[in-house]
C-alpha cells in the first residue's frame, strides 16, 4: 500500500502528506496516530474486558437453572407437601449459593486485575480464555456436586474445577503483573 501512495504522489507530484484524508497513510511519528494507536489498544483490552463480564453473567445466571420448581399435585397439597418438595433440594440451593459465590469472586477479583491492564497479547488472550472455561464449566460440577453430594466423585471434580480455576487466575494475574511482559 505504501507503495501505490508513492508511485501516486510521484504521478500528481506531491508528497503523501498532501492526499486528502481517505487516501493518506498516517505518518507513525505523528503524536495523531500514537493517540490512534493507543485508543485501539485499550479499545481491544475493553472488548477483553466485557466479553469476560458477559462470561461471567451467563455463568452465574446459568447456576439458577438447576433449582427447578417443585412439581407437586394440587389436589391435596399442603404447605407442609411444598416445604417437604423444597428441603428436598436443599443440596442444590447449598451449590447455587456456593457457586454463586465464588463465580462472583473471581469476577471481581478479575476485575481488580484488569483495572491495570493497559495492553494485552496472544498469551493473556489464552490464559484469559483458559479461565473463563473453567468458569463456564462451573454450573456443570456445582450441579453434579449438588446432585450426588452424598459420593466422593462429584465432589472431587467440582473442587478440581475450582482449584483449575484459582490456578489459571494466578498464572493469569502473574504474567499481567511480570514487568516484562509490559501488560500493565
Amino acid at each position: 500500500q505504501e507503495g501505490f501512495h508513492q508511485a501516486l504522489a510521484h504521478a500528481c507530484g506531491t508528497s503523501r502528506h498532501h492526499f486528502p484524508p481517505f487516501l493518506s497513510i498516517p505518518d507513525e511519528s505523528e503524536p495523531d496516530h500514537q493517540l490512534h494507536q493507543e485508543e485501539r489498544q485499550r479499545f481491544q483490552v475493553e472488548r477483553m474486558i466485557l466479553f469476560t463480564d458477559a462470561v461471567f453473567a451467563i455463568a452465574i445466571t446459568l447456576l439458577i437453572l438447576e433449582i427447578k420448581v417443585p412439581n407437586l399435585e394440587f389436589s391435596g397439597l399442603t404447605s407442609a407437601k411444598i416445604q417437604d418438595a423444597l428441603m428436598n433440594q436443599t443440596a442444590t440451593f447449598i451449590g447455587f449459593f456456593i457457586s454463586f459465590w465464588v463465580i462472583a469472586l473471581y469476577w471481581i477479583d478479575h476485575h481488580r486485575t484488569f483495572a491495570y491492564v493497559d495492553d494485552y497479547d496472544g498469551k493473556l488472550v489464552f490464559l484469559n480464555l483458559l479461565f473463563l472455561m473453567s468458569i463456564t464449566i462451573m454450573p456443570f460440577t456445582s450441579a453434579l456436586y449438588s446432585r450426588y453430594i452424598d459420593y466422593s466423585l462429584p465432589t472431587q471434580i467440582y473442587c478440581f474445577n475450582i482449584a483449575f480455576t484459582g490456578f489459571i487466575k494466578l498464572w493469569m494475574s502473574y504474567y499481567i503483573n511480570n514487568p516484562k511482559n509490559k501488560i500493565c
